[in-house]
């Protein structure tokens, strides 16, 4: 305080109090009236021209699946992506990372880091291939096979959640359009 008698230093206290609280209740209803003010552009944001277009609509359903995804499988700290990584090497034990990514359409760096990060965890191990001395052929180790016992649950109890207002013929359906769409 750049003056230091005892009646300034109380005026200025006493100032520097109300105005911080004034300060403090003013943001507050700001912050509350622009949270009203968002609500209400939310619910009146005219979203027709979103709303028949393909992408638009399988990047909100992806973004569902995968916010339900991951709050099913806190106990097992996985991704959608390394679960389905988990799953291909269980039903191909001893695929290489190179067949594995051509499947999966991704860069073999971008698996790399997956299957690093399984390896990690001791989900996966990495061993020499028997055919090809220069690759390896992957497989799951002991934790990942016993936590494949509790994944297929999970992900079987995630799937009827999240395909809950769908009837079984229309989830035959989406799941045979997606596959027909996929195949481009």
């Amino acid at each position: 305080m750049p003056y230091n008698n005892g009646k300034f230093n109380i005026v200025f206290i006493l100032f520097r109090i109300c105005n911080v609280s004034w300060i403090e209740s003013t943001i507050k209803t700001m912050a509350s009236d622009t949270v009203k003010n968002s609500e209400i552009n939310e619910q009146t944001l005219e979203r027709s021209a979103l709303e028949t277009l393909l992408g638009f609509q399988m990047r909100q359903a992806q973004i569902k699946l995968f916010q339900h995804f991951k709050s099913s499988m806190t106990d097992l700290n996985l991704t959608p992506g390394q679960a389905g990584v988990l799953i291909l090497i269980e039903n191909n034990p001893g695929v290489s990372q190179a067949a594995l990514a051509r499947a999966l359409e991704i860069e073999r760096a971008t698996l790399g880091e997956t299957i690093d990060y399984l390896q990690k965890n001791q989900w996966v191990e990495r061993r020499k291939s028997p055919s090809d001395g220069r690759s390896h052929a992957l497989h799951l180790s002991s934790k990942g096979k016993s936590s494949m016992k509790r994944l297929h649950p999970a992900i079987d109890t995630h799937e009827k959640n999240v395909c809950g207002n769908l009837s079984s013929k229309e989830r035959a359906e989406l799941l045979r359009l997606l596959a027909k769409f996929n195949q481009r």
